[in-house]
């Protein structure tokens, strides 16, 4: 006997996502077999009859066929280890929902998530969640999605620290008013926002306690019937040294791939230990000076330098030669006769190439694995932001107001740290110098920006956006006597 079970919406949009699948409702459905014994023996598999395939025709991984009752089901391999079946908690819905989450993962591609959480952000949290009276605490945040092509990047836009008397609090345990939760929830649904849970775990426990579990399950089922959406959410933990882990409700619960904070420092914490470094001797020298930890975590970045020219290119080679994981390169000019002596490992033969075509040639060219995206277009077009708002750590390498202007808000928006360097040379054209200088700029999001450094001024920044868009007002408006610097 196969007991007719009928999927959620939540559930059944995601399995009709690239599958022909039958109408909800029928013998067709996809359908469970409850076992004997049930709760307390788990439910396996999902069923389907007639069978699924894929609209694009591509393989489904795990089918197979078995017998039942005389007709010739289609078993989809959706289980899981058997210490992961909690009792007191998975029932058909959550089997649903796990099945759910792994059917994604059979039609689409692997997802992952990651989380990303400012300075201040995280300095408000620590407080919040530490007092000093070794009692767990809890906060709520709001976070944007950074969509990408295989998950979602959750940024901290905005933090709700829940009082400390309005919790019932103990060293292992923080319990709260749910009236708190509802408000919360009115500003997510309104903003698209993705809920992230915060808590502490005073003893250091440094993984989610069964208690944990259990306020998982129940708060974040609530939470997705609230917003009736098919999105993941995330619970994460602080421990006393001001580490995070955490997790999203994909999959059941998924761990983040890694949290990181833009502030005084950069920090980050991966799900996944770092990979042993090669200690070939192209990089032996690294890890004598920085030792194999801060090699290996270079190799797990992602950093983008917009702005490939005389600054740029030396950053460039320097970030590769340390052994930088992977780098996003972005300038839309193509090299110039009266390039050469400024970028780094050009060439003549390069005249009339994208700059971002020649340095991520020669990048790979080193020989150390350093994967390189090149985006030959302007900063702003929309592709090179959506490349720039994937990258750990960006360096800016530009000498527009304009163009350090709209990095500075990406960095903010994206909660991205933000390095702007540039080299100013004032010379008489005839031999004469009267001075050469550098300078950085570390920009946190959310922190102070150029603008307020006075870097540059919003009038130079409207002027050049003229010069990009209208050519004509900003003639005009040279000739009243501003100009670009």
């Amino acid at each position: 006997m196969l007991p007719h079970t009928t999927y959620p919406p939540v559930v059944t949009s995601a399995i009709q996502f690239a599958l022909k699948t039958p109408p909800q409702g029928s013998i067709e459905s996809p359908q469970l077999r409850i076992p004997p014994g049930y709760s307390d023996v788990q439910i396996d598999m999902v069923y389907f009859l007639p069978h699924l395939s894929r609209a694009d025709a591509k393989q489904i991984n795990g089918l197979s066929d078995t017998v039942i009752d005389g007709q010739n089901f289609q078993q989809w391999s959706r289980h899981r280890p058997a210490d992961q079946w909690r009792p007191d908690i998975d029932n058909i819905e959550t089997h649903l929902l796990y099945c759910h989450s792994l059917s994604r993962r059979g039609v689409e591609q692997e997802m992952s998530y990651s989380l990303k959480i400012s300075g201040r952000h995280y300095e408000s949290l620590r407080s919040h969640l530490f007092p000093g009276d070794g009692l767990e605490a809890i906060a709520f945040a709001l976070c944007g999605r950074n969509r990408t092509d295989d998950g979602q990047i959750l940024t901290v836009h905005k933090l709700v620290l829940i009082p400390h008397d309005q919790c019932e609090r103990t060293p292992e345990s923080v319990t709260w008013r749910t009236v708190a939760l509802a408000a919360i929830l009115d500003d997510v649904r309104r903003g698209g926002f993705a809920l992230v849970k915060f808590h502490s775990h005073p003893t250091g426990y440094e993984q989610f306690s069964r208690m944990d579990d259990i306020s998982d399950a129940e708060c974040f089922a609530a939470i997705s019937s609230w917003l009736d959406d098919d999105e993941p959410h995330g619970s994460a933990v602080m421990l006393p040294d001001g580490r995070i882990f955490g997790r999203v409700s994909e999959n059941l619960w998924e761990a983040f791939s890694v949290i990181s904070v833009a502030g005084d420092e950069l920090l980050f914490w991966h799900s996944t230990p770092d990979e042993p470094v090669d200690r070939s001797e192209q990089l032996e020298a690294q890890i004598q000076l920085f030792g194999s930890g801060t090699v290996s975590r270079l190799r797990r970045l992602t950093v983008g330098v917009v702005g490939c020219s005389g600054t740029g290119s030396f950053v460039i080679e320097l970030l590769a030669r340390l052994g930088i994981g992977a780098m996003v390169l972005v300038d839309s000019d193509k090299i110039e006769g009266r390039n050469l002596n400024r970028i780094v490992n050009s060439r003549r033969d390069d005249i009339g190439d994208y700059k971002v075509d020649v340095l991520k040639r020669e990048v790979e060219s080193f020989g150390l694995a350093t994967v390189v995206e090149a985006v030959a277009r302007n900063l702003y077009d929309w592709e090179s932001v959506i490349e720039i708002s994937r990258c750990d750590v960006v360096f800016g390498c530009m000498d527009t107001a304009e163009g350090r202007h709209i990095l500075n808000k990406i960095g903010t928006y994206y909660v991205i740290p933000y390095f702007d360097l540039g080299v100013h040379l004032a010379a008489d054209g005839a031999g004469g110098i009267d001075e050469a200088s550098g300078v950085v700029h570390y920009l946190q999001p959310g922190g102070s920006t150029l603008l307020c450094r006075k870097a540059y001024t919003l009038n130079q920044v409207q002027i050049e956006g003229l010069y990009r868009t209208d050519p004509e007002q900003y003639k005009e408006r040279s000739s009243e006597g501003t100009s670009m610097v």
